[in-house]
């Protein structure tokens, strides 16, 4: 899982270096949306969706949100 994670967020970086929007939905753990992912896109028993990356073009450009909260950073220690 942590190498699909890694890939998935590659994919994510490059489409946004390409002008290009996408978004990470999550499917695994979750057994409804396994299955309900695997129905859509027909995938035999044996694979386990695990996220998909819709990919296009942004309807929107909204400014980034600034998460930055010092309090939630500590150094050395917790």
């Amino acid at each position: 899982m942590a190498d699909l994670s890694a890939v998935s967020e590659n994919i994510l970086l490059a489409a946004q270096s390409l002008g290009l929007g996408s978004v990470w939905v999550g499917g695994w753990p979750n057994e409804d949306r396994i299955q309900g992912l695997a129905r859509e896109f027909g995938l035999p028993e044996h694979i386990i969706p695990v996220s998909i990356l819709p990919i296009g073009y942004p309807a929107e450009q909204p400014a980034p949100k600034d998460k930055w909260a010092p309090e939630k950073v500590h150094w050395n220690g917790y």
